[in-house]
Parts: structure tokens; C-alpha cells; sequence
């Protein structure tokens, strides 16, 4: 075999492509272009982790919001979601504390606790962590130890340990209630600034407890978004300029009434999926909005194992619930997803068959092998023709 022929064989051989950064390591956590992440609130426990979360749906979950006190006395990461991070997975970790107030968390009375949230943080290095201090916080303000001026050093307070605590891989999010553009005047009042922010996300319910039930999808996000996006000029907290379009935007939870806590019936089945449908039609109308994180729990849950187990389950709302999990900015994520982690993408059909690797590709931990045939054969054709000349 002459030098001619090793040559084209190895240029026909498989390639492997540059390892592609994995979603928890991208800048800011930001999807590629014209992609935007799919994540969920589920209910925490082994019975509902991200696998499990996927085989149900048949997608696979980008950004898992994890409630790092759902459990005061326990404040460890369970294996499943450690594991989802390994792989790639987004964790979104929503740290808070119940009966205490921004006063005290800035006068310096908690910061024990803050130290085990970095600790926790820290610990998945070198991923990133999404880490949301506080969720929903302007509809405290005004209340006693409830001041904009006192949640401000609250973030000061959080972000300074977690950098001495050596949770560097920290990415800050800040998670507004978003109560429609009446609310606006609150939000930038205790914006941090762009600085401190990494992500702007805002909330939204279509439940009769609130008397939004008959509010549209667009309705809701829409007010929220409009306000936030033609006040980013505007003076915000400290006196500095919003500047909310510097930082990445997401829905924070939203969800539509399965059933309700208030005595109100939950809303229909047919305003459901309507509400799902609008959801993924209308991705396009927010450019901003690079993730939609479903709260697929308590009253807004689609379909819990205790949801099957009971018999509540409503087939038609995850029918359509899985069909927004199809919107076309999804699956273009979920196309770097296969190539940049190591997490199993489900089937698309809720069986949670199948690798979803794809024709064409082999995943190999992050990273993939791509063939070209049509390249192979042409450098054989050439090895051929050429051999015989350079002998």
C-alpha cells in the first residue's frame, strides 16, 4: 500500500467532531441561536426525576427548577438530579427561606444557610447553576422588612458568600410574580441591575384562584413582556437604568388550573389545550424568552404518576401538553442536546423508547462521530484512479 492510498483512507475515515459544549456550560446558560430551552417544575422525589419526567412526555427536559427548601432540615441535592447535571441538564436552583424576611437575610442572621447553598452550588463544578434567590419577591414589598433597599442587599449579601464560598459556577437569576404590567412600577424598584443578573424570568397562572381562568396565553405573557420591555430604558433600583434587555429572559412557571385549592372549579380541558397551543404558536411574538419553564405540578400538574395512580389524569391536556413540547425552537435545542450531552433524548412518542441519537450520528459522551459516505466513496474513486500514476 503506497502513501497515496494511506492518504485518501484516512481522509475517508469518520471524523470526530470537536466536543461540543454542554448546555450547562454555555455562557450564561444561554441556548444556541434560534433555540429556546424546555423546562419544568415536577414534584421532587426519585419517582419524578428528569429520565422519568421524559419518559413520561418523550422530550427531553432542559431545565429542571429544583426547590432547594422543599426539604429545611435536608438541604442535599438528591442523586437523580446530581446525575442529570453530570450529564449536561440545567439545574435551576430556587433558594429560600419560609418565615424570615429580606431584613434579616441582609443583616447577615442567615448566612449559615446561604454557605450550604454554596456548598451545594459549588459541588457541580465546573456545570453551571442557575441559582434564583427568592422567587416572586415583589409581592412582599412594602411590608414590614419587606423594603426594595433591603432586598437589594439581600442579593448583595447571597452573592457575596456564594463567591467566597468559591461558587463561582453560580448564574444569577432573578424571578419575578409578573401580576400583568400593573406590577411593573414593583419589579424595577428591586431590580439589582444587570450586573448582578444574569436572567429575567416572570411567572404567570391561568387559574380561577387569581380570576385569571378566562385570560388567554398571550394575554398573560404578553402584558408581562410588553412592560418589562418598554421599560428597560427606565430608572430602576438605586437609581441605575433597567437595562432588562442586556440579560436573558424566560417564563418562570406558568401553567393552567388542573385543578384549584379555592372552592372554584379547575379550567375546562378545552381552555387547556388552547392554552398549550397558544403557547407554542406564539414563541416567535417574545424573541426574548430564550426558555418556558411549565410548573407541572400541584394545581397546574399535566399528568404526575399520583395523577395516573388516581385516575385524574385528563388525557386530552397531556395530549396537547405534548404537543407543545414539540414547538420547532425546542427541538432545534434539543438537536445540540444530542450532540453536547450525555442524557438519553426520549423517542418524541411519551414511551420513552428509543435513544433519539438520530440517523447519521453517534453519540459519545458530548461529543459525535459523523460519517460521510458520499466523501468515502469519492477519495476511494480517486485512490484508485491515482495509485497507479504515482507507483
Amino acid at each position: 500500500m503506497n502513501l497515496w492510498l494511506l492518504i485518501s483512507l484516512a481522509l475517508a475515515a469518520p471524523q470526530r467532531a470537536a466536543a461540543a459544549t454542554a448546555p450547562n456550560r454555555r455562557d450564561k446558560l444561554a441556548p444556541p441561536p434560534g433555540a429556546v430551552w424546555r423546562g419544568s417544575s415536577i414534584m421532587q422525589g426519585e419517582e419524578d426525576s428528569p429520565k422519568l419526567w421524559g419518559e413520561r412526555y418523550g422530550k427531553a427536559l432542559h431545565i429542571l427548577r429544583y426547590f432547594a427548601n422543599q426539604f429545611p432540615k435536608q438541604l442535599i441535592i438528591p442523586e437523580h438530579v446530581i446525575d442529570f447535571v453530570r450529564g449536561g441538564g440545567i439545574l435551576w436552583y430556587n433558594i429560600n427561606m419560609k418565615d424570615t424576611t429580606w431584613l434579616s437575610v441582609a443583616k447577615g442572621d442567615h448566612n449559615r444557610t446561604i454557605d450550604k447553598w454554596a456548598a451545594e452550588v459549588a459541588n457541580l463544578k465546573p456545570h453551571h447553576v442557575l441559582v434564583v434567590p427568592f422567587h416572586e419577591p415583589e409581592k412582599y414589598l412594602g411590608e414590614a422588612g419587606y423594603y426594595a433597599e433591603q432586598y437589594l442587599q439581600l442579593w448583595d449579601v447571597i452573592q457575596e458568600r456564594f463567591y467566597n464560598g468559591n461558587a463561582r459556577n453560580a448564574i444569577w437569576g432573578l424571578n419575578f410574580v409578573g401580576k400583568k404590567e400593573k406590577a411593573a412600577w414593583k419589579m424595577k424598584a428591586i431590580w439589582p441591575g444587570h450586573e448582578k443578573v444574569d436572567w429575567l424570568f416572570f411567572n404567570f397562572f391561568q387559574t380561577p384562584c387569581t380570576g385569571t381562568h378566562e385570560d388567554s396565553f398571550d394575554t398573560l405573557c404578553g402584558g408581562i413582556y410588553s412592560a418589562l420591555d418598554r421599560t428597560d430604558q427606565d430608572e430602576c433600583g438605586r437609581g441605575v437604568t433597567c437595562n432588562f434587555h442586556k440579560v436573558n429572559w424566560g417564563i418562570g412557571a406558568f401553567g393552567t388550573a388542573s385543578r384549584t385549592d379555592c372552592d372554584k372549579p379547575a379550567v375546562p380541558s378545552e381552555a387547556r389545550a388552547t392554552f398549550f397551543q397558544t403557547a407554542a404558536d406564539t414563541m416567535a411574538q417574545y424573541p426574548r424568552l430564550l426558555a418556558y419553564v411549565y410548573f407541572d405540578a400541584i394545581e397546574s400538574a399535566v399528568a404526575t404518576q399520583q395523577m395516573e395512580q388516581t385516575g385524574e389524569l385528563d388525557y386530552s391536556t397531556k395530549a396537547a401538553y405534548m404537543q407543545y413540547l414539540l414547538a420547532p425552537a425546542f427541538q432545534k435545542a434539543d438537536e445540540y442536546w444530542r450532540a453536547a450531552t450525555s442524557l438519553v433524548v426520549p423517542s418524541g412518542d411519551g414511551s420513552g423508547s428509543g435513544s433519539g441519537s438520530g440517523g447519521g450520528t453517534e453519540e459519545v459522551s458530548g461529543t459525535f462521530c459523523t460519517v460521510a459516505p458520499q466523501a468515502s466513496v469519492l477519495l476511494a474513486a480517486f485512490a484508485a484512479v491515482a495509485t497507479p500514476l504515482f507507483q
